[in-house]
């Protein structure tokens, strides 16, 4: 498949040692690529645009790139177009099909989608709220090591939203979500640390 050997050129000359002197040939060799309908190559070039490497930075050809990618099913495609339709970076912007490319994402096994799924139907973008959903999908995201879900699904067992509430689960994502470097986790555990403590102590 002639698509698919340009993209793999095109891979190994932009990962190898002199990969600068080769943009040019590599945005050629991806354009054709993406030219013949190969999801990868659009993905590929569509992000090449998005960061102006050896093209012209548009985001409007990106997004571009990103939705015939996207239709064709490439999950990546489909997360990065749904994130340029809610921001509105490149063309219009519209948070229903933001969600529609954020769940497809997620369907297709994308992690990151997978929270973003979860926060759409949180706070009710794009889609009708629904908290018990969004659980579903933060616990999706975080059984999959997304700290910024075990995060999330710490302050839901925590505030009893959408569940009952639960400080030691919420002590035990938050402390899995902090050991990934996440802040936020890490003094959310500390704080229920202190409240379980003092738990201890008031029943002592």
């Amino acid at each position: 498949m002639p698509a698919n050997s340009d993209y793999t050129r095109a891979t190994e000359l932009a990962s190898g040692p002199h990969a600068k002197r080769h943009r040019a040939e590599c945005a050629r060799l991806l354009r054709r690529g993406a030219s013949d309908g190969h999801a990868p190559s659009q993905y590929a070039l569509g992000n090449w645009y998005v960061h102006g490497i050896g093209v012209r930075r548009s985001f409007t050809k990106a997004v571009r790139l990103f939705e015939e990618a996207a239709k064709a099913g490439c999950s990546p495609a489909q997360y990065d177009l749904a994130v340029s339709l809610e921001s509105g970076k490149g063309g219009q912007r519209n948070q229903k099909l933001a969600f529609k490319w954020y769940r497809k994402a997620a369907l297709g096994g994308d992690v990151d989608a997978r929270a973003e799924v979860a926060r759409c139907y949180f706070f009710g973008l794009g889609v009708r709220r629904d908290v018990a959903k969004a659980l579903n999908w933060y616990r999706k995201a975080a059984h999959a090591g997304l700290a910024e879900g075990q995060y999330a699904l710490g302050t839901m067992y925590e505030s009893g939203e959408g569940t009952r509430k639960n400080r030691g689960l919420a002590l035990h994502w938050y402390r899995k979500a902090s050991a990934q470097g996440h802040e936020d986790a890490a003094t959310a555990a500390k704080d229920v640390e202190r409240q379980l403590a003092r738990s201890r102590g008031n029943r002592a």
